[in-house]
C-alpha cells in the first residue's frame, strides 16, 4: 500500500503542471530594493521538434507578465515598460527573422477602497496580466530565440516592496 501511495506523487504533481507552457521564469528582486537603472532579462532559445508543437506552428506566443510584491510597496500602482525580441531561426542556420515591441503596462496593486489587489497569502500578493501576442511558434526543426527585457517605469530611483517579476510563455 505505500509503495502505491509513492507511486502516485509524481502523477499527482505531473497533473499541476501547464503543458502548454514553452518558458517560465522568476527573477528575484534584491531585498533593498528595484533600481530603475535595473533591467530583468529573460532569455531563452526553444528548439521547435515536438509533434504537438509541430501542430502548432504560426500560432501567436501568449506572454504573461507576473508580479510579486509586499503589502509594504508604497504605491498605489506600478508602470513597467517590456522590451522584447522574438526571432525564428531557421534549421539551416541561415538569418533569422524577428520581431521586436516595446510595451509600456500597468499593474493597480490596490483598488478604490483601499485593498491589495492579486492573490496571496500574509503579505505578499500576486497579480498577473497578459501582454498578448509578442511572437509566433516556428515550424518544426526551426529555433525560436526570444530577449524580454522588464523595467520599471516610476519616478523613484528605488522601488522597495517588490519581490519578483516573472514571465511565462505558452502556445493557444
Amino acid at each position: 500500500m505505500k509503495k502505491s501511495a509513492w507511486l502516485l506523487i509524481p502523477l499527482l504533481l505531473s497533473a499541476c503542471t501547464w503543458h502548454d507552457s514553452l518558458y517560465h521564469q522568476y527573477r528575484d528582486i534584491g531585498r533593498e530594493g528595484w533600481r530603475a537603472t535595473d533591467t530583468l532579462f529573460f532569455a531563452d532559445t526553444l528548439r521547435m521538434d515536438s509533434l504537438l508543437l509541430s501542430q502548432q506552428a504560426g500560432h501567436p506566443v501568449k506572454t504573461v507578465l507576473s508580479l510579486r510584491h509586499r503589502d509594504s510597496y508604497p504605491y498605489e500602482d506600478l508602470h513597467l515598460l517590456v522590451m522584447s525580441d522574438f526571432t525564428i531561426l531557421p534549421a539551416d542556420s541561415g538569418q533569422g527573422a524577428g520581431q521586436r515591441a516595446a510595451t509600456q503596462t500597468h499593474f493597480q496593486l490596490v483598488n478604490d477602497r483601499g485593498i491589495w489587489q492579486g492573490k496571496g497569502w500574509g503579505s505578499s500578493y500576486t497579480l498577473v496580466k497578459e501582454l498578448g501576442c509578442l511572437g509566433f511558434l516556428p515550424s518544426p526543426g526551426q529555433t525560436l530565440a526570444f530577449r524580454i527585457a522588464v523595467m520599471p517605469m516610476m519616478q523613484d530611483s528605488l522601488l522597495t516592496g517588490i519581490e519578483k517579476v516573472g514571465i511565462r510563455l505558452s502556445y493557444e
